[in-house]
């Protein structure tokens, strides 16, 4: 508002129903001042203002216009008394009849809006007094306390140890429960507490649980011998001491199993990593290597040491350690001091960024480093003729690809990529070692290997030779929102042997890879059909090592897939179970995969100039 005076009408306090002021003058004024002139076009009268304003508004301002309006139907009255006296005659006292103020403020209260209805608490819950990832004695008594909730009602709760269910309580669908109960946990190594809730609508929740670790003081003490011996020597070895004790548990092959499936490789990321695996051809379509990888895995591991927690396992049902299992930790014990050195912990947390192939390179000097040891441990004498026999002879019996009828049928690459790590790291390793002792694991450690091409070459990581960086070009405006992207990764020089070595003599494959410099694959699946895309782009040492793989990658597609089908210029493609063709793009050499010669044709016109 401003300083000048405002103007009203009658039309500005008009209500047929309850008239705000009922004049009654006696006989006619004389002359006054002059009548002011009605509102110009534009303007609103006062109280239209504020009524319109408070209207639709947020219920903070609502309340605010409630005293406002009181506020303002007091100062208007007042005026207008000012107006009736201004034009009164002297002799003649006009009759004014007034709404009363609480009456008039009443106009200005809103209807309030009804109270908001409760959102019912959401399904969740946390357990306390324990703390996530503590160490405990065997047979401590733990207390056990959890709170839950759940807005609809919570009918049930059962808490799981490594799948077991220890307790289970029902309840009258409460919103919320406190649970609390002593527990002592049957036996030694990695607990996994779990909880899940059900509501009245019969709906089944899973709580943030808890993972304990606990010691056996018995088995600790019992082989504490051979655990200090072990210690000693790989320490000395290595010239590593621990920083931080470790506290080695056992572990049977069941529980490796729960182990791995809870270390979140999922169905469904394997799922993903299959459908990658069939466009390069080294898995069939259409199927999951999640149970055979499995499998594989869990017979094939003697121990396991996770960086995240410290975690160190001997993998045997035998309380009382023998040679493989001191053989064993050794290993693990390796990877102890690694982590407390060079923090394996950090390759894991960085696993996304750094890709497949280089992630593969890092765990081949892990592993690589470790065998190395091993073999040092029982080349130098820490284990005496006798017990080296027994070792020997225990190894030879271990379950291995093909002395095993179960594990007959797993794929190759499996098996390859499982024991890449282990054979070829320990072969980069020992080039480092001979090179310049363990100073020059030291020194990888600082510098750790980019990819797969410096495990197998290591005259190249040693040369310092690193991939060439080949950048993903954008293909997803073209391919539509229909096209899901499954994966952008580096194949790698591991698996492209591998792939080329289906079709190829070990002399052809060697002549084909050895000069990859880098790649960088996308995998799309379309979310109706479920077909696949397959745009891999190949970065070469040399144009002679690009021409070498283009004649190489020929000879497998002719081998592998159907006969030849025309689809864009430059390209060599062939129809099978679905379309694959090749080309070279400037110095790289781009291979394409799609369902239909449409699509393939609209890949490679993207890519090409």
């Amino acid at each position: 508002m401003t300083n000048s005076e405002p103007e009203y009408t009658e039309e500005s306090f008009a209500d047929p129903n309850a008239p705000i002021l009922d004049l009654q003058i006696e006989e006619p004024p004389p002359p006054g001042p002059p009548r002011r002139e009605p509102p110009q076009k534009g303007k609103r009268p006062l109280l239209k203002w504020i009524l319109i304003g408070c209207v639709g508004i947020p219920l903070i301002v609502s309340l605010l216009c409630v005293g406002i309006g009181a506020l303002t139907g007091i100062s208007l009255l007042n005026r207008l008394q000012e107006e009736i006296a201004a034009v009164e005659e002297p002799t003649a006292t006009p009759i004014v009849t007034l709404v009363p103020t609480a009456d008039l403020s009443a106009l200005f209260t809103p209807t309030p809006p009804p109270p908001p209805t409760p959102t019912p608490q959401p399904p969740g819950g946390a357990f306390s007094g324990i703390q996530d990832g503590g160490r405990f004695d065997l047979g401590q008594t733990l207390g056990l306390d959890l709170t839950a909730q759940d807005g609809t009602g919570i009918t049930s709760l059962i808490i799981n140890d490594n799948g077991q269910t220890i307790f289970s309580e029902r309840y009258a669908g409460l919103p919320e429960i406190r649970f609390s109960r002593n527990w002592s946990p049957l036996a030694d190594g990695r607990h996994r507490i779990t909880a899940q809730i059900t509501n009245r609508l019969g709906e089944t929740h899973e709580v943030a649980g808890l993972t304990l670790f606990i010691n056996d003081p018995d088995f600790l003490a019992r082989n504490e011998a051979v655990f200090s011996r072990v210690q000693a020597n790989v320490g000395a070895l290595r010239g590593l001491t621990l920083a931080e004790p470790v506290f080695p548990y056992l572990m049977g092959v069941p529980d490796l199993r729960r182990v791995l499936r809870e270390t979140g490789y999922s169905e469904a990321i394997a799922r993903d990593d299959s459908a990658v695996l069939a466009l390069f051809d080294l898995f069939p379509r259409g199927k999951s290597f999640y149970e055979d990888n499995l499998q594989y895995t869990s017979t094939n591991i003697l121990g396991f040491y996770d960086p995240a927690t410290g975690d160190l396992a001997i993998i045997t049902n035998n309380r009382d350690l023998d040679i493989l299992n001191e053989y064993a930790y050794a290993h693990e014990l390796m990877h102890a001091l690694q982590d407390q050195h060079f923090s394996l912990d950090w390759f894991a947390e960085n696993e996304i960024r750094l890709g497949s192939d280089r992630q593969l390179a890092r765990r081949a000097l892990a592993e690589g480093e470790a065998e190395l040891l091993q073999e040092l441990y029982l080349d130098l004498g820490y284990i005496d003729e006798q017990g080296k026999n027994e070792l020997l002879n225990a190894l030879a019996r271990l379950p291995r690809m093909g002395q095993s009828a179960s594990l007959v049928d797993i794929p190759e690459v499996l098996v390859r990529s499982a024991d890449f790590p282990y054979v070829e790291g320990k072969e980069f390793a020992r080039a480092l070692y001979n090179q310049s002792g363990w100073s020059g694991l030291d020194g990888a450690w600082a510098a750790p290997p980019e990819s797969t091409e410096h495990i197998l070459h290591p005259e190249r990581y040693l040369a310092g030779d690193q991939p060439i960086a080949v950048e993903p070009l954008p293909v997803e405006d073209m391919l539509g929102d229909v096209w899901r992207r499954v994966r952008v990764d580096t194949l790698g020089e591991l698996y492209l042997r591998l792939m080329l070595g289906r079709r190829l003599n070990a002399d052809a494959v060697e002549t084909a890879a050895a000069g990859w410099g880098g790649d960088t694959y996308q995998v799309f699946q379309h979310q109706e059909s479920g077909g696949l895309i397959l745009l891999w782009r190949l970065a070469w040492d040399s144009p002679a090592d690009r021409d070498q793989f283009g004649a190489a990658y020929g000879e497998y597609a002719g081998q592998e897939y159907g006969g030849e089908v025309v689809v864009a210029p430059g390209a060599v493609c062939r129809q099978g179970a679905d379309i694959a063709c090749g080309l070279p793009v400037g110095e790289d050499w781009l291979i394409i995969r799609a369902p239909d010669t449409e699509t393939a044709a609209a890949l490679i016109a993207s890519q090409t100039p």
